[in-house]
């Protein structure tokens, strides 16, 4: 401190930190509430005198405990397992995998909603089917589905409404699943369904159906009709459709302008090894169908978790758009180009099992369940095959599916089972 007295500062701001104590050594500080009202990646110095120290950041994270707050209609352990993001509503989509439930949480940091509950809590939970696993959001239409891994059926959520979101009600059916059938109002899909991505131009939702070899495609166009006379009988039911798969299937991710959906599956051919594929979907066709030849067959891992990068680069001319897939086993991501069906390895950190991305700001999160970390990864240069670690941080989860980003605020939502809870982060530009 031989500049003079220290003053701390967040992004420039000493607003609200307060030094308690102050040595040569070690300085302590107070920071207000005032200055962490949302989650935040604040730049840390220190100014002694016309002295500056070195930047450091300082992560504000929001943590939200699921077992505090689904107390009253839940009292087993909650095992959050997936999560997606509303960019409308500003709301996050929870699967309560061992609820039975989805909970909805707020996310509108400005307020621009008045949603009356605030930032960083649940708005509102409701029950779904047996064990949720995947969910899936299409905000122009206001609805999620969700994959119910316990009872072979998607449930279809009208979240217009978030306080008091209503899982639509369709005729009772029995669904198939490993122990027989189970009556249900929902979708009935194939076995044991986990992942789930939605077509957003076409309204097309698909469900990964890992215990038969086979995804689902769900019809959503047929909720746009809203008056009884349109939905004589059971014209508005989604209608449902199985593709068959080489191995089965965990996630799913749509590139819309290709007409195309990439599958992470295994591949066993009987033996005691398996390796680990990629399947491409041609959504052009009715009924969708397995491409044969830009499929991959030949990872050396199984693949878990799979995101969609609309715009790899600036390059001229343009470069394709790739898929991001996690590999538990190879501590790896891969990047997929179907094009060209080839496979880029990316290293992170041990058992990658969840993976997120924000094509507007070229980050990938990889979510590393062993050594329960997040690689944070610059995908700026992907068309080049180029990828950088820009930071490494001490979050990790179990779930599979276990973060989303939002795409406007570059803030994560991390699903972390373990612990029952939500964790909100602000990724580093």
């Amino acid at each position: 401190m031989s500049g003079g007295a220290p003053t701390v500062r967040l992004d420039g701001d000493s607003t609200g930190v307060t030094i308690t104590s102050a040595t040569d050594a070690e300085i302590d500080v107070t920071v207000a509430a005032s200055r962490l009202t949302v989650p935040h990646d604040f730049a840390l110095d220190v100014v002694s005198g016309t002295v500056n120290s070195n930047t450091s950041e300082l992560h504000a994270v929001g943590i939200i405990n699921l077992k505090q707050a689904l107390s009253s209609s839940c009292s087993t352990a909650i095992m959050p397992e997936a999560v997606a993001y509303d960019d409308i509503r500003n709301v996050a989509v929870v699967t309560d995998y061992g609820c039975n439930s989805v909970s909805f949480i707020n996310l509108d940091s400005r307020n621009a909603h008045n949603y009356g509950v605030s930032y960083g809590s649940v708005m509102s939970t409701v029950p779904v089917g047996k064990n949720p696993l995947g969910v899936g959001v299409i905000p122009r239409l206001g609805y999620a589905v969700v994959a119910n891994n316990g009872d072979s059926s998607a449930a279809i959520v009208n979240m217009a409404n978030p306080l008091s979101p209503t899982v639509l009600p369709f005729t009772s059916v029995n669904c198939t699943t490993s122990s027989g059938a189970v009556a249900s109002t929902n979708i009935c899909v194939g076995i044991a369904p986990s992942g789930v991505a939605i077509d957003q131009d076409r309204a097309l939702a698909l469900v990964a159906n890992s215990g038969s070899n086979s995804i689902s495609t769900i019809d959503l166009t047929p909720l746009l009709q809203t008056t009884t006379a349109d939905c004589a009988g059971q014209s508005c039911v989604p209608p449902m459709q199985l593709v068959p798969t080489s191995g089965p299937p965990t996630a799913i991710a749509i590139d819309s302008n290709r007409q195309e959906a990439v599958v992470t599956n295994i591949q066993n051919t009987g033996t005691t090894s398996a390796t680990g594929g990629l399947d491409v979907i041609d959504l052009s066709a009715t009924p969708p169908t397995r491409s044969s030849t830009a499929s991959i067959s030949s990872l050396t891992a199984n693949p878990t978790s799979i995101v969609f990068d609309p715009a790899p680069s600036a390059a001229t001319p343009p470069s394709p758009a790739l898929f991001y897939a996690s590999s538990t086993q190879q501590n790896a991501l891969y990047s997929f180009d179907p094009d060209s069906s080839t496979a880029t390895l990316i290293r992170v950190g041990v058992n990658p099992y969840s993976v997120a991305y924000n094509y507007q700001t070229g980050t990938i999160l990889s979510i590393n369940s062993t050594s329960n970390t997040s690689s944070i990864i610059d995908a700026v240069n992907a068309a080049s095959s180029v990828f950088s670690t820009r930071d490494t941080l001490g979050i990790g989860s179990q779930s599979q599916f276990a973060a989303v980003i939002d795409n406007f605020t570059n803030t994560t939502i991390v699903a972390d089972q373990n612990n029952d809870r939500i964790l909100i982060i602000a990724l580093p530009q």
